[in-house]
């Protein structure tokens, strides 16, 4: 059984967790940016700010 104390006290495993997490952070991320890409709302913002401005 692992324990939280062990995997903070072993680098090696510390090192794997930080990785794992990292790596989960940037794949929901990349799904987030693709998913407001598509529903475009980049270009939403950019047509109410140009509209509120007066500038294109």
């Amino acid at each position: 059984m692992l324990v939280t104390g062990d995997v903070l006290l072993d680098p090696a495993s510390f090192r794997k967790l930080a990785v794992a997490i990292t790596a989960a952070a940037v794949v929901l991320l990349a799904f987030w940016a693709i998913g407001r890409r598509r529903r475009g709302v980049s270009d939403e913002v950019s047509r109410r700010t140009s509209a509120t401005t007066g500038r294109p």
